[in-house]
């Protein structure tokens, strides 16, 4: 019967210290936790979701922590009687195991809020960037141009642009009532009689002067085909340098490509932006084209249905 009690007590010191054992290794990761989440709160800031978020998920599991050991230090007064160690630890481990699966909540729940802070900061990141026209995303929220039903266009000469997209302008206009409003440079510019401009300007061009009236060209050509009467299309030229040119589509949507020196428009970044996502920069580019398109007011090249 004594060996038996003594086993009894064996067993139970051994459970006991492996409780211990289990309880400080789970108090010292969450402590661990604790640290790095109060570190990235301060490096994201207080003031940021980021920050706000990780000193929320630090705080709740420190307050599991401090609440374990009080609960210990509780258990210590009270004795430990031989009688009682083995259903007090057994108690313990499973208050034990419920830390960890708190902590462990803890922390999916704040990876989860983190992922989708995360994706919801990089959907309304306020523009898109290709490296060049020809890797514009098929994802793009950028509209198709025939279903538009105002459309700003801004270009140096916009030959290239134009003569693509001839055939969808003229469907805008006969379906949609789309009203086109083009500005391209002046070709009685000086600095085009400049060729070390002119190649800086655009190196694979032989003449600017002739692609802009080119663009003419395919303007008229595409008001004689125009079937509806209350489409209108105008082209201007500007009285200053253009040094990008971009598409605004129906007041939303813009694509703006910059210019580079010695470098072809279709090899540069292509910048989309639009209306709902940063509105201030739109508006900035809008406004851009309505001061252009009034300074153009003496240098109308073509008309369709302007009224007078």
């Amino acid at each position: 019967m004594q060996q038996q009690n003594k086993n009894k007590r064996s067993l139970a010191e051994t459970l006991g210290n492996f409780a211990i054992r289990f309880r400080t290794a789970i108090r010292i990761i969450g402590f661990l936790v604790c640290v790095a989440l109060f570190l990235l709160g301060a490096i994201f800031g207080i003031s940021s979701q980021y920050g706000i978020l990780s000193f929320s998920i630090g705080g709740s599991i420190l307050a599991a922590l401090i609440v374990s050991l009080l609960e210990g230090a509780v258990r210590i007064n009270d004795g430990d009687a031989t009688r009682q160690v083995l259903q007090q630890e057994q108690e313990n481990l499973v208050e034990e195991r419920n830390l960890l699966k708190a902590i462990r909540d803890d922390l999916d729940q704040g990876v989860t809020k983190f992922r989708d802070l995360l994706e919801k900061r990089l959907s309304e990141y306020p523009v898109d960037v290709y490296s060049d026209s020809s890797n514009i995303s098929l994802q793009t929220r950028f509209p198709p141009l025939h279903q538009a039903y105002e459309l700003d266009l801004l270009f140096n000469t916009g030959r290239s642009v134009i003569k693509n997209y001839e055939s969808v302008i003229l469907q805008a206009m006969n379906q949609r009532n789309c009203k086109v409003r083009l500005i391209i440079s002046n070709p009685n510019n000086p600095i085009f009689h400049d060729q070390a401009i002119c190649d800086g300007l655009s190196p694979t061009s032989l003449s600017l002067v002739n692609e802009i009236t080119e663009t003419v060209s395919v303007m008229k050509d595409i008001i004689s085909r125009v079937t509806s009467t209350n489409a209108t299309l105008e082209v201007r030229h500007a009285p200053c340098i253009i040094t990008g040119s971009f598409i605004i589509v129906n007041k939303e949507y813009l694509r703006y490509i910059p210019y580079l020196p010695y470098t072809h428009s279709g090899n540069v970044p292509v910048f989309e932006i639009s209306h709902d996502r940063n509105p201030q920069i739109f508006r900035q580019y809008v406004e851009t084209f309505t001061k252009i398109w009034g300074k153009s007011k003496d240098n109308v090249a073509v008309q369709l249905n302007i009224p007078r």
